[in-house]
Order: structure tokens, then sequence, then C-alpha cells
């Protein structure tokens, strides 16, 4: 990968246990893969570190909290470009 990475940030959900995180790339230009999107990441902070980010490639990320009652719904995608 040659990208510097990004670091997204989930506001704050008073009750998850941790965060389900799921990433799409950009085929062609702004087109991007229709969800459901590709599982990327689970972790117990509100902030994810890609690292894996090509140049030039835009990124879509969504997020959802998830506790012993269930999982949330799907934060709305963000995007980025390296």
């Amino acid at each position: 990968m040659d990208g510097e990475g990004f670091i997204i940030t989930q506001a704050k959900v008073s009750n998850a246990d941790y965060f389900e995180w799921q990433k799409a790339v950009a085929i062609n230009g702004e087109e991007f893969l229709k969800p459901p999107f590709p599982f990327f990441k689970t972790n117990k902070k509100l902030t994810l570190t890609d690292n894996e980010v090509i140049k030039g490639k835009r990124c879509f990320y969504r997020v959802r909290a998830v506790n012993r009652a269930g999982e949330g719904e799907w934060s709305v995608p963000v995007s980025k470009v390296q």
C-alpha cells in the first residue's frame, strides 16, 4: 500500500461492547461497492486507523456498535481519498 493511512472516528456510543467496521474501495472514479460492504475490522475503540490505503483510490467506511443486546444500525458511509 502506498498511502499514508486514514483515521476514522465514530461518535460516542455509551453502551457499546465493541465496533464492527466495513470498508469498500471505489472501483471506477466515484463508484463504490453497494452495501453490504465487506468486513474490515472489529475493535473496542471509537477510532479506526486504516493503514491499508492505496494512493488515489476512494475508500468508504461504515460502522456499527455491538453489545450483549445485539447489533446497532450501520452508520451512514463516509469516504476519503488519498
